[in-house]
Parts: C-alpha cells; structure tokens; sequence
C-alpha cells in the first residue's frame, strides 16, 4: 500500500482560503454590474441617438411643410383677390349701360319743331335708375302743346324699352317776340327743361354651370 504524504498542504489551504476571500468575490461581483449597467447605458444611448435623429428628421419636415403651407396660404390669398377683382370686373361690366339706344329712341322721337340744345345723362353706379336732362325750344303756333306731345312721345318711346319711366318739366316758357322758320313760317317758341328717369335694365342671369361628362359605360 502506497502513502501519499503533502508537504504543501499548509501553502494549499492558504490558497484556497485567498480564492474564498469574501472581498475579492464583492469586487467581482461589482465589476460584473457595472458591466452590466454600462452595456445598458450604451444600448439605451444608442437607441436615445436614433430617436434623436428621428425627432430631427420630423422638425426639419414639419419646417419645410411650414414653409409651404405659408406659400399655399399666401397664393391662396392672392387667388382670392383676383378672384373677387374678376368678379367685380365681370359685374360692373354685365350692370354697365349702354347710352346707345336711348340717343337712338330720342333721335327718332324728336320732330323738326324740337330742337334739342344739350343733352346730360346720369348713370349712377350703384343706383338701379338712369336720368337724362335735355334743353331745347319748340316750335308752333302752340309751341308748349309742341313740347308737351313731345314729352309725352319720349315717354311712349322709353317704355318700350325701359320700364318706371318718368317725363317732367323742369321749366317750360314761351319766348315772346323770338320766331324760328319751319316749313317756310315764322312761328313762335318755346324754352323748355325736361328731366326724364327710368329704370336699368337688368343683367341677365349668369349660365347655369355645365355638368361635368359622365363617363361612358364599358361594354
């Protein structure tokens, strides 16, 4: 039988004793957590610098979409004001009122014993009437009865074309001792103010707007 004797057992058993150490353990063991914590720490700063530069990437779109927005926002106002300086345009000229027609109707009611001396007409824009002030003399052996037919002739002449029409004197007097010629006689006359008012006419009712085509079924 064979004897084993350990001369260094003394020298093992302090070994053994040093790698028990309790503060050797604590020490290792507080090396591993803060391992632990700085591997965490690293991995959430890594994803805190993602979100960061996520957060960066949205500021810098909202910015951008800011700035559109505002350019949206001014062309828009810009369309509106051509829009309603259109439209005012478009109404004024539909409301105008033409003068033509109403020279033409007096040129054909006037008779040769009328002669007309000025003609001042009134088209108030934001008025619905129209007024007209004409000077003249008349001419006849009854030259006021000359000038009353004649009113009573621009207002027949008026309304078939405009309606609410008004034919007053403004004066009217016969001129003693002041003869005109007509037809080859001297006949006496009369100085007369007529103020005539009548309505516009109305502007005509915008188009309705046109439907957008309907697509043709596939068949």
């Amino acid at each position: 039988m064979a004897l084993s004797i350990n001369l260094l057992h003394e020298k093992h058993r302090l070994e053994r004793q040093r790698q028990r150490d309790p503060l050797k353990l604590g020490v290792y063991i507080l090396a591993g957590i803060v391992a632990c914590f700085l591997a965490y720490y690293l991995m959430v700063w890594a994803g805190s610098q993602g979100k960061f530069s996520r957060r960066d990437d949205l500021r810098a779109q909202w910015d951008r979409k800011q700035r559109e927005s505002a350019k949206v926002t001014e062309l828009e106002v810009d369309m509106n004001l051509t829009a309603a300086a259109s439209a005012a345009l478009s109404n004024r000229i539909e409301k105008r009122f033409f003068w033509g027609p109403v020279l033409d109707l007096l040129y054909r009611t006037v008779p040769p014993e009328i002669q007309v001396a000025s003609f001042i007409g009134a088209n108030p824009r934001r008025a619905d009437f129209v007024t007209v002030q004409l000077d003249g003399a008349s001419a006849g052996p009854e030259p006021r009865a000359v000038a009353e037919k004649f009113r009573n002739a621009m207002i027949a002449a008026l309304s078939t074309k405009y309606s609410n029409v008004t034919c007053s004197f403004r004066q009217l007097e016969e001129q003693s001792g002041v003869t005109v010629k007509v037809g080859g006689q001297d006949l006496p006359t009369a100085r007369f103010t007529v103020d005539v008012r009548f309505r516009k006419p109305s502007a005509p009712a915008p188009p309705p707007p046109t439907p957008p085509p309907r697509p043709k079924p596939k068949g």
